[in-house]
């Protein structure tokens, strides 16, 4: 039943794999794909970062309210001044990202580095108040949650979310884990390599993996649980928790949700703790995994 629904979207991507957890079961589907096919996440990497904001505000190596200047090297540009819930919540005023050339979007946080991430900060300009999602923002979350443990933003990721929860495939891809996926014309990309901007977009996982972590989310033995809370509100029936996405859905339920991409994949995650419902979506190829998701979300599977 699930690739009968996705079949409805013609999502034109090389393989894909689709977990549900409703009802206390956990259901999967998959095109061209194994339970150990290694995706690149792209930004729901930020959602996973997110859990970790939370956790460490909980072990007390954090506050919402610090400035990052007191974990990162940002010197006495604006940037300093950005409060980590700031940052968290895309309310910082840090640009999106910093533009690197006319090369292709990618490039402006490929081979780079924390130093150069934090150089990155340091000669940004704010803008004006309100929301502004920020790769920029979101990957100075994770390296200041990293700084604050005494780690690298890899191995705080790999101890506290991964390795708790059995997630034995998923990593921030320094290395090529991933084949490198497809864009929208089908033609093969290179593996995206992320070491500054991994806390934004740097993750890779496989169905498995993510099956487990659903899991984990929806019965509460996740860590940092309340990165999936309103923290503020965008408009009517829309917040922003801790780098997730949080709207109402159906009839007045709240889901927190994140999508993503990389040069050659897609990626959705949504869940509602509430009705225990949690959705991901993995492509190989630059397509709409986003409206299958929210689809599988509000579909009766029986």
């Amino acid at each position: 039943m699930l690739l009968a629904i996705a079949h409805q979207f013609d999502l034109r991507a090389e393989s894909l794999a689709v977990v549900v957890v409703a009802d206390g079961r956990t259901r999967t589907a998959s095109f061209r794909s194994t339970p150990d096919t290694v995706y690149e996440l792209g930004s729901v990497s930020k959602a996973l970062t997110g859990l970790l904001v939370a956790d460490s505000v909980t072990r007390g190596e954090v506050t919402l309210d610090q400035s990052l200047v007191r974990c990162l090297d940002l010197g006495s540009s604006p940037a300093a001044g950005v409060t980590l819930q700031g940052a968290a919540t895309h309310t910082s005023r840090l640009p999106r990202d910093l533009a690197r050339g006319n090369g292709p979007w990618f490039a402006n946080f490929t081979g780079k580095g924390v130093a150069e991430l934090e150089t990155d900060a340091r000669s940004a300009t704010l803008g004006p108040p309100g929301f502004l999602y920020s790769n920029l923002g979101g990957s100075l979350v994770g390296w200041c949650l990293a700084r604050a443990a005494r780690t690298s933003y890899a191995d705080l990721v790999a101890s506290r979310l991964f390795g708790p929860l059995g997630m034995t495939r998923s990593a921030a891809q320094a290395t090529a884990l991933s084949t490198g996926g497809h864009d929208a014309d089908g033609v093969a990309q290179q593996p995206w390599l992320l070491d500054g901007y991994a806390p934004m977009g740097g993750l890779v996982s496989t169905p498995t993996d993510m099956a487990r972590l659903l899991a984990a989310l929806v019965t509460g033995t996740a860590p940092g649980l309340t990165a999936l809370d309103p923290v503020l509100e965008l408009g009517p029936g829309h917040f922003e928790g801790l780098l997730w996405d949080v709207h109402e859905y159906g009839t007045g339920q709240l889901m927190a949700a994140h999508a993503g991409g990389t040069p050659g994949y897609s990626s959705y995650i949504a869940v509602d703790r509430a009705s225990g419902r949690a959705v991901v979506v993995l492509a190989d190829g630059k397509t709409n995994v986003q409206a299958l998701g929210e689809r599988l979300m509000t579909t009766n599977l029986g």
